[in-house]
């Protein structure tokens, strides 16, 4: 894997995967491990972001490509901004959007509603190529990294 691109302003990450349970399950570890080395989380922060990711993944694999003879591939894109402290999600897949069934034994539809409860802002959007969910979190910290430099003694003058 590489390293993410990074400029005074902005850290990313983006990875992709086949749109499967074990895909998903090795972008949402992935992400978690971004998260947790790039960021300063607390402990229920980190499980918080990484949960809404989750569900996010779990929906794509699950429904994008239902019924289709072949799996796609599922995306996951975050952008750090380090000024403003906005951290952007987008997860994407290229298959086809399912409208939401009733289900008579309330067993399912949490997953939409969970991402709403852990996410301040989200949205949904698709069209012919696919699905994307946006979220994104505000006023978060970037965990500072530390390089020969900043470990070095400053010289006397």
């Amino acid at each position: 894997m590489t390293s993410p691109p990074r400029s005074s302003r902005l850290v990313a990450f983006g990875q992709s995967s086949t749109g499967n349970p074990a895909g998903a399950s090795t972008l949402r570890r992935s992400f978690h491990l971004w998260l947790d080395t790039q960021l300063m989380l607390s402990a229920e922060q980190l499980s918080d972001l990484t949960l809404a990711v989750n569900e996010a993944l779990a929906n794509a694999v699950e429904h994008a490509y239902a019924g289709a003879d072949t799996r796609g591939d599922v995306e996951l894109h975050a952008r750090f901004d380090v000024r403003t402290g906005d951290l952007v999600v987008v997860i994407r897949d290229h298959g086809t959007w399912r409208p939401h069934q009733p289900d008579p034994h309330h067993l399912r539809g949490r997953g939409i509603p969970l991402i709403q409860a852990l996410a301040p802002d989200s949205t949904i959007d698709t069209d012919d190529s696919g699905t994307w969910v946006q979220l994104r979190w505000s006023g978060l910290t970037q965990r500072h990294q530390h390089t020969d430099r900043d470990t070095t003694p400053a010289q006397p003058r």
